[in-house]
């Protein structure tokens, strides 16, 4: 839709939306738009395709994003919510123009429940608000390894897993409730918040459907997140990070699963030593010296509970460590210490502003490439199995090329059982790099789904397929999600485009 085809003049637009939310929170001026037509994708160097909106406007309550949602339906403007805009792949630019939603004054903590343990906030609340607020208490909430300058919204519409999966639980299951509203101008609330009779947030199962991963994934496809109400959980009296170290990636794996086996750690997953290096480098340089020094493997273990409990679960930990033949890194390096005490808050699923670093800094960081869950004791071969197509590689193995010495990563989440972990791939470069999408993914992409095939692993990808007739869980997802999208929306109003690219 150009701006010329437009069922209304901008500047009507304008004066309608600035009686809705008052003038001061509504803007045309290009130099305030291209704040708004990039992302991190859209980095300059790599001239990625970016889209002015015509307006942006910032509501601040939930009768203000109806009211925006109902003048848009009105007159065909495209609406697209924006949140974090920290998104790596474009998916926050208005690629029809149109009006960009942006949510970040509606930021209050709306109630802390410490009874039910669960927090209710609105949908542009910073994580690091919440989670302040939270350890007051000594609470906190699920945590990814993202900005804690990212908005609660943003992490709980699209975060899926991280280090404390195995005790806590994906991400997903952390949402007691949702508020938003729909294409249609309508507002749905799903879990108990649905309760006409009494509206609490205490349980993600209300009466009727269970709408509860609407909002999921689909970009603001579907709606306008306004309201998010999410589980705590307790900050015990002690919490210690721990991390044992490997030299080799079987005896790494085999510890890791018996800890988990075990039962104890809050936090659990096994990185690359290049990965650790990351979060302390500021150039790639820096980083190249921490890399030399670390060893190849590292479980970053949180151990949390009471006093006597965390005594308990470092000395089953030791007692694992040796058994494989690892060991401590601050017996044998005292000074990594502070080290250990930068990560505690992102291995105890605290926020952390070193995370910042593997989202944003573009110089030395591998970014992730993908997910793919299988059983733990598979990890080494897929691990060997991807050093071996990296090594084949024109680009890849050429340690002069790219970001590629600090490749070879791929970190291990065990899940809730532990018989199952996501493993996510790290590529080196930033993932929307030109060179990387058309020239190194498409050759070895390939390479990688039929390797993962030989393994007895397949990937849900998107659109993807494993065998001619079956269907995977996020195209079924995302089939189901567009057939709802235009029942409810059938001029297509909303963030048009979501899934299609840039």
């Amino acid at each position: 839709m150009s701006q010329a085809g437009l069922n209304i003049d901008i500047g009507v637009l304008k004066k309608i939306l600035s009686d809705i939310v008052g003038p001061e929170w509504v803007t045309d001026d290009p130099a305030m738009l291209v704040a708004y037509s990039r992302d991190y994708a859209a980095y300059m160097r790599f001239n990625w395709q970016t889209k002015l909106p015509y307006i942006a406007v910032l509501p601040r309550t939930l009768e203000e994003v109806q009211a925006i949602v109902k003048v848009a339906r009105q007159y065909k403007v495209p609406v697209v919510p924006v949140g974090s805009h920290g998104s790596q792949f474009s998916w926050h630019i208005p690629r029809m123009g149109g009006i960009v939603v942006d949510i970040h004054r509606m930021d209050s903590i709306l109630m802390i429940d410490e009874d039910h343990m669960v927090a209710v906030v609105e949908a542009g609340c910073p994580i690091f608000k919440l989670q302040s607020e939270l350890l007051k208490r000594r609470m906190f909430i699920h945590q990814p390894g993202a900005c804690s300058t990212f908005y609660i919204g943003s992490h709980f519409t699209h975060g899926v897993t991280n280090k404390a999966n195995a005790r806590l639980g994906y991400v997903n299951r952390q949402i007691v409730g949702y508020e938003m509203v729909l294409g249609d101008g309508t507002v749905l609330r799903t879990g108990t918040l649905s309760n006409y009779e009494n509206p609490r947030a205490l349980w993600p199962h209300g009466p009727g459907p269970d709408l509860g991963h609407l909002p999921r994934m689909a970009q603001g496809m579907l709606g306008i997140v306004t309201k998010v109400a999410v589980r705590t959980h307790p900050l015990d009296e002690e919490v210690k990070v721990f991390q044992p170290a490997f030299n080799n990636v079987d005896m790494a794996t085999i510890a890791l699963h018996e800890i988990a086996q075990e039962e104890i750690c809050t936090g659990t997953c096994m990185y690359t030593g290049y990965k650790y290096a990351q979060y302390f480098a500021d150039t790639p340089e820096s980083a190249d010296r921490l890399d030399r020094v670390n060893p190849e493997w590292m479980l970053m273990l949180t151990l949390q509970g009471t006093k006597r409990w965390v005594e308990y679960e470092e000395k089953k930990v030791r007692e694992i460590t040796r058994k494989y033949g690892g060991r401590i890194i601050t017996d044998k390096l005292p000074f990594y210490q502070m080290f250990e005490d930068a990560q505690l808050n992102m291995s105890a699923s605290l926020y952390s502003e070193y995370t910042i670093k593997y989202w944003s800094y573009p110089g030395s960081v591998g970014a992730p490439a993908g997910m793919v869950m299988a059983p733990l004791y598979v990890y080494p071969r897929y691990y060997k199995l991807l050093t071996l197509l990296y090594a084949e590689d024109p680009v890849l193995g050429d340690p002069d090329e790219l970001d590629v010495k600090y490749k070879r990563g791929a970190i291990v989440y065990p899940e809730q059982d532990s018989h199952y972990a996501m493993f996510e791939l790290m590529m080196a470069g930033h993932p929307t790099d030109p060179r990387l999408l058309s020239e190194v993914g498409p050759r070895f992409a390939p390479k990688f789904f039929k390797a993962l095939v030989k393994l007895g692993l397949r990937l849900d990808a998107k659109y993807g397929i494993a065998r001619p007739g079956e269907v995977g869980i996020m195209p079924t997802y995302m089939e189901l999600a567009k057939k709802l999208k235009y029942t409810l929306d059938p001029d297509g109003i909303m963030h048009p485009g979501a899934w299609e690219g840039v």
